[in-house]
């Protein structure tokens, strides 16, 4: 299956606060802790759910962003 990908600019805090992060990975992990989303966000999850596309990548999301292990 496709999947989609959102590049965006990083507003700060908002993208921050929202970001996985080693102490909310287990709640993500678990379907959990994304009512906060900021816009850019929740719309593009509901326009991937309008075109029938199953999977979104966005780097906040997807990325434990204070994992040293991650980062290049």
């Amino acid at each position: 299956g496709g999947y989609v990908t959102l590049s965006h600019r990083w507003v700060q805090p908002i993208t921050e606060e929202c970001s996985t992060i080693g102490r909310n990975l287990e709640a993500r992990l678990q379907g959990r802790g994304f009512e906060n989303l900021p816009r850019i966000f929740t719309d593009a999850i509901l326009l991937c759910f309008h075109l029938k596309i199953r999977y979104i990548w966005i780097d906040a999301l997807c990325i434990v962003q204070d994992d040293d292990n991650t980062h290049s």
